[in-house]
């Protein structure tokens, strides 16, 4: 990489990173925000599902109480700037993708930020909703999948994958589609391949995607009749009432 390109790259990346942090704040407040703050917060002292209703899969209040906890009474703006970061690292992903498939640099440099430019990314990033976490868990689980595939530590880089694609999954449902295609994928390398390394792959990111399963199941376990109106009947019925 020339001095040129590396420089590009930095303010690039720079701008990204000013941009959607210095933006996030003052954008709009958006009618959803309210259902991910709230769970945020209540998380702090309870379980969605047991404590609360929930109306998507449970992880995204898991993983956001301790920042709520840590910023209270400010918890909205550090929940704006810290999905602003995450956007920053999905891209960062999207970007490590394009260059595992051997997409140049300036290439892949401009893609992703042609695609931080659309106003559904624009819109993820800048909110407090479910929309970028799970995004850049996929990301990040992509990522990993083909840093295996290139021979680098291949069964703990598909368990990383798993728990990655997984966790996805738990954080919004929709994401059992691209989760669905991984498993496709590894059926079909089974079937073409029949080797023992392909069989040890699968395992791997199975196992890395049930334990990332283990809180949505045991919340499961704990309400049942809640769980399955949050996350499988609200979004089956909601769009007709």
């Amino acid at each position: 990489m020339t001095l040129s390109e590396t420089a590009t790259r930095r303010l690039v990346w720079g701008t990204l990173a000013l941009g959607l942090i210095g933006f996030a704040p003052f954008v709009p407040a958006n009618h959803d925000e309210s259902q991910y703050l709230s769970a945020a917060v209540l998380t702090r002292s309870g379980l969605p599902f047991v404590d609360y209703l929930y109306l998507q899969t449970p992880l995204q209040p898991l993983i956001t109480a301790p920042i709520a906890a840590l910023f209270s009474g400010y918890s909205f703006i550090a929940l704006r700037i810290v999905t602003a970061m995450a956007a920053l690292a999905t891209l960062w992903f999207v970007f490590g993708c394009q260059r595992r498939l051997g997409v140049s640099d300036r290439s892949a440099l401009a893609a992703m930020t042609l695609m931080t430019l659309t106003q559904s990314f624009l819109f993820g990033a800048t909110v407090v909703r479910n929309d970028i976490l799970p995004a850049l868990l996929l990301a990040a689980g992509m990522y990993a999948a083909l840093s295996a595939m290139a021979g680098r530590r291949q069964v703990q880089l598909w368990m990383v994958a798993g728990l990655a694609f997984g966790a996805s999954i738990g954080t919004k449902l929709s994401y059992a589609l691209p989760g669905v295609g991984v498993g496709i994928f590894h059926v079909a390398t089974i079937l073409r391949r029949r080797d023992r390394v392909s069989m040890i792959d699968a395992v791997a990111c199975a196992f890395g995607a049930l334990i990332s399963f283990v809180p949505v199941v045991a919340l499961y376990a704990e309400a049942p009749a809640s769980f399955v109106y949050g996350v499988i009947d609200y979004g089956a019925q909601g769009p007709f009432q």
